[in-house]
């Protein structure tokens, strides 16, 4: 560092404005000038300083590039004082073309000096990952040495400056991913560093995550070890974005001494120049670790980043205040960031919503002092209803529901002139937890990137760090998350809290930030790795999951969750980016159907094969079956080694049991399951006894017959209902119903939006949701006898035979 002391420097940690680069120049330009006044001999600014990084093709518009180069120009003749300025900006290459047909463009550190350009070095190591396209745009240094037949060493090399004392300073000028180089075959810092310059110079773009700033500390400390120089990092501030992610910048530049250790560095989110003498200094003491700290700071720096690029005007926010925590959270960092006077948090309650969820909505506006609406939607939802035949605890009807409430919150936007708010997380994007044009719909994002876990984490920071207070209610903190879109619902995702992780947290996790499939879930839980390596509670997955089947199911269903939910995420609004690996242009995604490798059916079958053998007794008159029935029946054989399927016979409370005979019966039964797999076996028993078996005798049959095997009989949720008070149909109507209640399995068939409370199950059940079924034998024979279209709701076989036999029709 000898030849550097007394040396000042200027690094500028600038607040770039992307496609902007006459008010970006404007801005370099006042700086330089007010560096020259202070005696600074070398200021740097960031990569990309002029463009900004972020434009997207942008860069392919030639005119804009002409801009550019002109601007350049007044950069130069701002350094005519003998100052040295080293510039990120886009540099033509001399009018050859690249071979997309446009002009060879690169992403260059420019050094002016004296009013004269002094050279530049383009970027050798350009990423291409995450939301980096870099070789989409610009050629690398490793590419013009291609062309050169020549390797980059060759072509990289520092710059002589003279300083205003007449010293004469070697520059070794790289751009950010160029010290970041693990994964290349070459580091272009070591290159410059054995042609002996005195200071490794990086001009950086790089976006803020957790943790990365740590990282980038070890890697400069490597660098050091080989390099043995000092090392300059400055970086950008401010907000860019990519249409789908906004990425944050936070500065954080920072001076090394030649051992790697920190003896400058400048606050993060902080805009301006910063000046510093090279000299024997001690390094910084190492900074107390705050990850939720960060996520606020960064969080809070990109709601104002955000909303300083809009009209003075419109920089209000209007939030759906629910009373759960993902819409509280986000009304307290936007009224803590824009000011309460212009966020407006507004109630839209159905006959769902609960008194306790109104109250908390109500005292988290008056806590945080913003305007509060109460504007209720259940006429609205009533009128759409009625108008579309939508039923209530339906699907459709939830999300009549979300759509009603976007709809006032983007008039009452539209009215106030203003932004309204998108408050899904990072859990409810993954599996498509959410309506299209509902919830999902809004301006920003701004937890889009956060799991729950993060959420609570933040809501307590707030509270007891930012607010110093109870802004945020406890109960809301505390309470389980419904959507409130039906009675006794409650979101169906193990979510973690402040202190634990949870499952399916750390499932979305793994599917987006590490990129793996149900494959290496599998392959852990088979060795019994997978609570370790997701850094879950010990017995989390036990408590989850009885069995391996049961694991395997939820697996399966949300990765298929996963990849079906991408067309929602897609039409989402921008998410800031804080993780590895944020949904949006960061996790580059298609519309493709679910896929499991060979390797996964591997292990599910050898881990199904150690479990005990289950069997289900699926009863019922199938008079006539209908395609619902073989639906069932498919969606059992994911839960079964084998089904039953076992036709009642002649029930003296059901008329319709004698419609036809039990030879008519036993064929259509027949010919509407007989292409399933030889696991599903047809018990005619009764049909061929001219008898009926209540359900206790029947289960005393299986038990004998199947007596190394767990049996399950599958009724559907409706006979459950009210099982708490001992009204359930089992209980009051069948043979021996409390005993059959106490001592059979259950295995529970249910539809979404089917209002089916833990109370009220059996004391051994288990439960399944299936997409709403279509169809039942009461209808089918209603609909023959009305002379009305029923062949959509059968079997083309089974159809035919009613046809020929001419069966229900009297």
């Amino acid at each position: 560092m000898k030849n550097l002391e007394g040396v000042k420097i200027a690094l500028c940690q600038m607040n770039v404005t992307p496609g902007r680069p006459d008010i970006n120049t404007v801005y370099i330009v006042g700086e330089i000038e007010t560096a020259v006044k202070r005696g600074v001999d070398i200021i740097v600014f960031p990569e990309m300083s002029v463009t900004g990084y972020f434009i997207g093709d942008l860069f392919e518009d030639e005119s804009f590039l002409q801009d550019v180069a002109h601007l350049n120009q007044e950069i130069r003749k701002a350094t005519a004082n003998g100052i040295i300025a080293i510039v990120g900006t886009s540099v033509m290459g001399d009018g050859q073309k690249g071979e997309d047909g446009l002009q060879r463009l690169m992403n260059a550190a420019v050094i002016y000096g004296n009013g004269r350009y002094l050279g530049h070095t383009v970027k050798t190591l350009q990423p291409n990952y995450r939301v980096f396209e870099d070789d989409r745009h610009f050629y690398s240094n490793r590419k013009l040495a291609f062309l050169k037949n020549k390797h980059p060493s060759e072509i990289l090399n520092p710059f002589a400056v003279k300083l205003k004392d007449g010293r004469e300073i070697n520059l070794g000028v790289i751009l950010c991913e160029d010290m970041w180089h693990d994964s290349y075959p070459i580091s272009p810092a070591e290159i410059l560093a054995k042609k002996c310059v005195d200071v490794i110079i990086n001009l950086s773009a790089s976006p803020w995550t957790w943790q990365k700033n740590r990282k980038r500390h070890q890697i400069v400390k490597k660098l050091s070890a080989v390099c043995d120089l000092p090392f300059v990092y400055v970086n950008n501030t401010g907000i860019q974005n990519t249409g789908k992610n906004i990425i944050i910048f936070d500065g954080s530049s920072t001076i090394y001494n030649s051992q790697g250790e920190r003896i400058f560095e400048i606050s993060p989110y902080k805009s301006g120049s910063s000046d510093f003498i090279f000299a024997d200094v001690l390094f910084l003491p190492e900074p107390m670790q705050d990850d939720t700290k960060e996520l606020y700071e960064a969080m809070n720096f990109t709601i104002k980043e955000f909303f300083r690029n809009l009209p003075p005007e419109k920089r209000k926010m209007i939030i759906g205040l629910s009373g759960g925590i993902d819409s509280s959270l986000s009304a307290a960092l936007y009224a803590d960031a824009l000011g309460s006077e212009n966020v407006v948090g507004i109630n839209m309650p159905s006959k769902f919503n609960s008194e306790k969820t109104k109250n908390i909505a109500k005292s988290l506006a008056e806590n945080l002092g913003i305007v509060y609406e109460v504007r209720p939607i259940q006429e609205i939802v009533d009128a759409i209803a009625s108008a579309s035949s939508a039923k209530e605890n339906t699907l459709t009807h939830e999300n009549i529901q979300a759509r009603t409430r976007m709809e006032i919150l983007a008039a009452r936007a539209q009215d106030l002139n203003c932004l309204y708010s998108a408050n899904w997380n990072k859990i409810e994007a993954a599996f498509g937890y959410g309506t299209l044009y509902g919830d999902m719909a809004g301006g920003l994002a701004l937890i889009g990137d956060l799991v729950k876990r993060e959420v609570y984490q933040l809501a307590d920071y707030l509270n007891k760090v930012v607010f110093n207070r109870e802004v945020i209610p406890q109960e809301c903190i505390d309470m389980k998350p419904t959507a409130e879109l039906r009675a006794n619902q409650f979101d169906p995702f193990d979510y973690g809290r402040i202190d634990k992780r949870g499952y399916h947290e750390e499932m979305v996790r793994a599917f987006t930030e590490f990129r793996k499939n149900p494959e290496w879930f599998l392959k852990l839980y088979k060795d019994d790795l997978l609570e370790s390596e997701m850094k879950l509670e010990a017995g989390s997955l036990k408590k989850l999951f009885r069995t391996a089947r049961h694991f395997i199911y939820d697996l399966e269903k949300h990765w298929r969750m996963f990849c079906n939910a991408y067309f929602k995420r897609l039409q989402g609004p921008p998410i800031p980016i804080v993780s590895k690996r944020a949904f949006g242009t960061d996790l580059r995604e298609s519309i493709m159907r679910p896929h499991f490798t060979g390797r996964y059916f591997e292990l599910r079958e050898a881990l199904i094969a150690k479990e005990p053998k289950r069997i289900a007794v699926y009863g019922g008159s199938f008079n006539p079956p209908g395609l619902h029935h073989r639906e069932i029946t498919v969606k059992l054989l994911e839960w079964f080694d084998e089904i039953f399927i076992v036709p009642c016979g002649i029930r003296d409370d059901k008329n319709s049991s004698k419609i036809v005979s039990p030879d008519q019966r036993r064929q259509m039964i027949e010919l509407n399951f007989n292409d399933l797999p030889n696991n599903v076996v047809i018990d005619n028993f009764d049909l061929d006894n001219d008898n009926f078996t209540p359900t206790f005798a029947l289960v005393e049959r299986y038990k004998k017959q199947c007596d190394d095997a767990e049996v399950w009989y599958v009724v559907g949720g409706d006979l459950i209902v009210d099982g708490k008070s001992g009204n359930s149909e089992i209980q009051r109507s069948w043979k021996k119903g409390e005993e059959v209640w106490q001592t059979v399995n259950f295995f529970i068939i249910t539809r979404p939006g089917f209002n089916l409370i833990s109370e009220d199950l059996p004391p051994s059940s288990e439960i399944i949701e299936m997409n709403a079924l279509m169809g039942s034998s009461t209808l089918i024979r209603n609909l023959i006898k009305e002379g009305k279209n029923y062949k959509f709701l059968l079997k083309d076989e089974v159809y035919e035979y009613i046809e020929k036999s001419n069966l229900y029709k009297n």
